[in-house]
């Protein structure tokens, strides 16, 4: 009779564990499943916060873009309007103490370069561009100083040539600038 008790609780506590083992079993599982679909969620959550970020860095760099088209704007002028550009050249000479006599050669259209790539397929644009030479008369030093001012300017130019010749004894010299401005195709 002990023995028959023994055996049953025996039996009971075996099928206990075996429920118990089960409902664990089955919670592992559930366990897994929602841990699995947290993650999914994280991981959108995270791809929404990125794409928030880009959205927000991208309306940061057209604001930048904007603020700067004024900028462009005037570093490329229309070949029509040169005022502001001969202005410049004129105050730098003033500040510098040179004298300075301007010549134009003449406006030339080039293709880009970019579209020399594409082919003839592509859309052509092209920019213009303005000959133009610079005769200064002034020290060593302000001709210098009339150099870097003319490299600060807000403009798009690409100096070809400089020649200089000089009188040692006045300390004056004579100074060819052969320069291109780059200007808009308005």
């Amino acid at each position: 009779m002990f023995k028959v008790k023994i055996t049953s609780i025996l039996i009971k506590f075996g099928l206990a564990l075996i429920i118990l083992g089960g409902i664990i079993f089955v919670l592992g599982i559930q366990i897994n499943s929602l841990t699995k679909k947290l993650s999914q969620i994280n991981n959108q959550a995270e791809v929404i916060r990125i794409k928030e970020n880009s959205k927000q860095d991208l309306a940061r760099d057209s604001d930048i873009a904007k603020n700067a088209m004024p900028i462009l704007q005037k570093a490329l002028p229309s070949s029509d309007n040169l005022i502001d550009f001969i202005a410049d050249l004129e105050n730098i000479a003033a500040v510098t103490g040179n004298k300075q006599e301007l010549s134009f050669a003449g406006s030339d259209q080039t293709q880009s370069s970019a579209n020399q790539a594409l082919g003839e397929g592509a859309n052509k644009t092209t920019k213009e561009s303005l000959d133009f030479t610079i005769t200064l008369e002034g020290t060593l030093a302000s001709l210098q100083n009339y150099l870097s001012a003319l490299e600060d300017l807000p403009y798009v130019i690409e100096i070809k040539k400089i020649s200089s010749s000089g009188d040692d004894l006045s300390g004056s010299s004579k100074t060819n600038i052969q320069a291109v401005l780059y200007t808009s195709n308005k």
